[in-house]
């Protein structure tokens, strides 16, 4: 291998130490290739006349979408380009060179992306701040689209949100679906519930939120109408607990082969059933989530397991841990050996991997690209096929249904299966699990049968 030339971009020495230290630690943890690509990024972007203090989040958002004398770049370069970038920053402002947000990171909630909604000025900013509040409850991007969209189509063609009244809010959570794969369909219970939930918080919070509209300036709360969403009530959905039965998980597990993505797919399937966790929270976990320790029971003794550390939905901002069990881990470290990854993993490489060409899929030579949620999702559904499962009552978050009810007809109490799931409450996890017993055992009818048959009645 080539040994590279230093790299010089700043007169700063700080900056150039940095930059150094940042280069090392690269090419200790990743590639040649990745170094290299690493490099040209941070030569491009760090021209002579630009200040890595003054460096804005146009600056780089600019660059990165740049094209070249190829075209346009793709979404996998300008997200390769962004991260290096927010890397480099992220050890500058660790190491104490560089202070305020970085620059290659996208604000919690962007005033741009915030639907314009309202001419008034007020409720625009009380809109924007709403959205904001909200991702500090529940650190989810995904929740602040969905409400974006909701309010959005729902003030549509109401400038003064004043003058909305129940009706408005009625005839809105009953309009079809919008969403793609669904749209002109007829709005389920759930959907309507999220309406109304939507609806109800923005003018709940639009109700303490005070504006310096008074008499002297003084502060007074912006919307002091009634909640047009007052005293609607919830409906009760549909729920369809899509639990396995044992004969099923045999049949599901025996179709999975033994190549390399029979391997991954079992493992990944084999984790989501033993944990219980979500999908999302499975998908995103990376080596480093791995872990050796001492992991203390709930009697208080302790002893020496695996354990793995994941972001909860609702949770994003705890870094949640548990005991990794054992049959799961092995199954990963049987995948990651016969992917020939065992020796080159990091703690940033995802556990499960796309795959290439040569065995069916698309990723490049040399390219690690983590297994999505929906990759997962797509090949349950073969597996279900081959099984002989209904994909109507089979999906991802059936593995959590199942693992549940597993733990439960083997003896687990309740409040530990509540811990498992992280639910909020016991009366939760007694719900969620009555919902996935098919049919309850009726002993009572049994004993009042043996009854009237010693009394002669039957």
């Amino acid at each position: 291998m080539d040994k590279l030339t230093p790299l010089f971009l700043f007169a700063d020495e700080r900056w150039q130490q940095c930059l150094e230290s940042f280069l090392d630690d690269v090419s200790r943890r990743e590639s040649h290739t990745k170094l290299i690509d690493c490099r040209t990024t941070l030569k491009s972007f760090f021209t002579p006349d630009r200040d890595p203090a003054a460096v804005l989040r146009e600056d780089v958002e600019t660059f990165c979408r740049g094209g070249s004398y190829h075209g346009a770049p793709s979404y996998q370069t300008v997200k390769r380009r962004r991260a290096t970038i927010r890397d480099f920053y992220d050890l500058a402002i660790q190491n104490g060179i560089y202070a305020g947000p970085n620059p290659a990171c996208p604000p919690v909630v962007d005033r741009q992306a915030v639907p314009h909604l309202f001419d008034d000025e007020h409720w625009q900013t009380c809109l924007e701040h709403y959205l904001q509040d909200l991702y500090r409850r529940s650190q989810s991007r995904a929740t602040i689209i969905s409400y974006s969209g909701i309010l959005s189509r729902f003030f549509q063609g109401k400038a003064n949100p004043e003058k909305v009244t129940r009706a408005d809010v009625s005839n809105f959570i009953q309009q079809p679906c919008a969403s793609n794969g669904k749209r002109g369909q007829p709005a389920a219970i759930a959907t309507i519930n999220s309406r109304v939930t939507v609806i109800r918080m923005f003018f709940d919070f639009a109700s303490g939120y005070t504006v310096a509209t008074g008499p002297d300036g003084d502060p007074v709360p912006l919307f002091t109408r009634a909640n047009p969403c007052a005293g609607l009530r919830h409906g009760q959905p549909n729920q369809a607990y899509k639990s396995l039965s044992i004969p099923e998980i045999k049949r599901f597990f025996a179709c999975i082969p033994n190549d390399l993505m029979g391997l991954r797919d079992r493992s990944w399937a084999w984790t989501l059933l033993l944990t219980c966790r979500r999908r999302s929270e499975i998908a995103a976990l990376r080596w480093g989530s791995i872990s050796h320790g001492m992991i203390t029971s709930e009697d208080g003794s302790s002893h020496e397991g695996i354990m793995y550390t994941f972001r909860g939905k609702g949770r994003q901002a705890i870094l949640d841990c548990a005991e990794l069990p054992q049959k799961a881990y092995e199954e990963i470290c049987a995948y990651i050996q016969a992917d020939g990854r065992w020796e080159k993993m990091t703690p940033e490489s995802p556990i499960w991997s796309a795959i290439g060409p040569e065995i069916g899929g698309n990723v490049r030579p040399s390219e690690v690209r983590p297994f999505s949620p929906k990759g997962m999702a797509q090949r349950l559904k073969i597996y279900a096929r081959l099984a002989g499962i209904p994909e109507s009552r089979f999906s991802m978050h059936s593995m959590r249904h199942t693992g549940a009810f597993l733990r439960k007809i083997s003896g687990e109490d309740l409040f530990s299966i509540s811990h498992t799931l992280r639910h909020k409450s016991l009366d939760m996890t007694k719900r969620y699990l009555e919902g996935l017993t098919i049919a309850n055992a009726d002993n009572g009818s049994k004993l009042v049968e043996a009854r009237l048959k010693a009394m002669g009645v039957m």
